[in-house]
């Protein structure tokens, strides 16, 4: 090939390998350009990804541990206040007596639009 010095190839003196220097476009997505927060050394770093994550290798509680999420929320169902506020008056006006819907048995407010 012109242009290549044959010597300074990676792939110099193996005669059963050749090795493609081109860049991997989807390799690269997944490469960190900083080092993360506790690390100090790109040694370290590639030392903490070398290790095997997996429940053949691991205990459960290793397992456990290394794959749980960081942050953890919690889906709490919507509360409607409505019918409970027309409950709390002791004697309501007319104006904010809660009514059942003809559509499902649900609780419409006065105040409250119907789509």
């Amino acid at each position: 090939m012109p242009g290549v010095d044959v010597s300074k190839r990676r792939d110099f003196q193996k005669s059963h390998v050749i090795i493609s220097e081109k860049k991997d476009k989807k390799a690269a997505k997944h490469m960190t350009k900083d080092l993360p927060y506790p690390f100090t050394s790109a040694a370290q770093y590639e030392a903490s990804l070398r290790g095997a994550v997996g429940s053949e290798w691991s205990t459960r509680a290793t397992v456990q541990k290394a794959t749980m999420p960081r942050v953890v929320t919690k889906v709490r169902p919507r509360v409607s206040l409505l019918p409970r506020l027309a409950d709390a008056v002791a004697d309501p006006c007319p104006l904010f007596r809660a009514r059942p819907s003809p559509q499902m048995g649900t609780i419409i407010h006065p105040l409250q639009k119907q789509w």
